[in-house]
């Protein structure tokens, strides 16, 4: 997904070129290609402009109140509990804290803990982003 990103940049870079030369075309369609590798905030911004400079409308305020994640073609999918969560994971590098336990627990209450995060963080169930990855982080405690 880090790939993603630093290509998500590269689109929102081309797209703010397309724009300073007046190609609304171009860095529409670049700023479409950054959100779909990766949903960052910028190209959401500067999407947005395209469309009210294209429109000449405001954007509607129920627009506003969605997130920067989210875009036309797909849904969101997920709460913003379990980004935060995943977040959490991420942000973790012990793996007790990944597992909520101290350092003095048994084996069985670290097999029941893993249990429990695999359950919310299975990529099937879990469907935030970067939830794949945390799922890997963990899945490494037993």
């Amino acid at each position: 997904m880090e790939s993603n990103k630093e290509d998500a940049f590269k689109c929102v870079k081309i797209a703010e070129t397309a724009m300073l030369q007046g190609d609304a075309e171009k860095a529409e369609r670049f700023l479409k290609k950054a959100i779909r590798l990766y949903p960052l905030p910028r190209a959401q911004e500067l999407l947005d402009l395209i469309v009210i400079k294209k429109t000449g409308s405001k954007i509607p305020s129920k627009s506003k109140m969605e997130s920067p994640v989210h875009t036309e073609s797909s849904p969101i999918d997920y709460t913003p509990e379990q980004v935060e969560a995943v977040r959490k994971i991420l942000s973790c590098k012990d793996y007790y804290k990944i597992l909520g336990l101290s350092r003095d627990v048994d084996g069985s209450d670290i097999k029941k803990a893993y249990r429990k995060l695999a359950l919310q963080f299975h990529p099937d169930k879990n469907k935030a982003p970067r939830a794949a990855e945390a799922f890997k982080s963990y899945r490494e405690c037993v």
